[in-house]
């Protein structure tokens, strides 16, 4: 090879080390690294957060009834006015009584996520403006779904909840996203742009969503009721709309045209 070979094949080389160097480091590649970040939220027009149902209002809980002795003589008992005492939800996030977990219907693995309430704490809005009480977001069925701007499933799959997004009933049915495990809000915005993103997106950095509820892997997928319970979990390879719409007609009785 002459020398004007061997100095081409240095200079392709030491492009794909620059490249590298770029990936490794995090680099933002997408372009958009000179914009602002309200440059970034007018480009990105992401749609604001839900408006969370509001705080429920205090009541007295009546006193208990008297305790009585068991008549095994198993000790001291405490009865309701239905003879028994259950606990509700706790703060982490537990079931609700009486609830029954559904039976998987092999789109994913059994998940400790399902008949819990959705975890407690605000988070922030992609879109901007105050942090949503996500455990607070009730009133209609929704369809939440965990993804990152390095999950390449995340963004193979993010396009058919962005069509659900914009064929379903806002009356009947939420969609939403959250920014999982990603900080940094110019990167997320820049991945909106570029994935043409536009539904109502949480920020959640530290990765609590997945935490609180037992989930490993992204992307993950939570149909939600309408009081706040996750009725089923889908944390399997990148759904279509197709397959989207037919989870969401199964686990939440909600039909979605298109």
């Amino acid at each position: 090879m002459n020398r004007s070979g061997w100095r081409s094949v240095a200079l392709l080389v030491a492009s794909a080390l620059v490249a590298l160097a770029g990936c490794s480091s995090g680099t933002d590649q997408s372009g958009h690294a000179s914009d602002t970040v309200a440059d970034l939220l007018a480009r990105a027009a992401i749609a604001p957060c839900p408006v969370p149902s509001p705080a429920p209002t205090s009541t007295t809980t009546p006193p208990l009834p008297p305790a009585t002795t068991s008549p095994a003589g198993g000790g001291v008992t405490a009865s309701g006015p239905t003879g028994s005492s259950s606990a509700g939800p706790s703060a982490s996030g537990s079931a609700r009584p009486g609830y029954q977990v559904p039976v998987l219907s092999g789109d994913a693995n059994p998940s400790v996520a399902e008949g819990q309430l959705l975890p407690e704490g605000a988070f922030g809005c992609l879109a901007g403006g105050p942090d949503v009480p996500l455990r607070r977001i009730t009133g209609v069925p929704m369809v939440v779904n965990l993804w990152a701007t390095w999950c390449l499933p995340c963004r193979t799959e993010l396009p058919a909840f962005e069509r659900a997004y914009a064929n379903a009933d806002p009356a009947r049915l939420r969609i939403l996203g959250v920014a999982t495990q990603d900080p940094g809000l110019s990167r997320q915005l820049s991945f909106a742009i570029d994935t043409g993103l536009h539904l109502p997106n949480l920020v959640d950095d530290q990765g609590r969503v997945a935490a609180g509820l037992g989930i490993r892997g992204l992307p993950a997928t939570l149909f939600v009721d309408a009081a706040g319970t996750v009725v089923h979990v889908y944390n399997g390879p990148p759904l279509t709309f197709e397959a989207l719409r037919d989870l969401i007609r199964s686990h939440l009785r909600v039909t979605i045209r298109g």
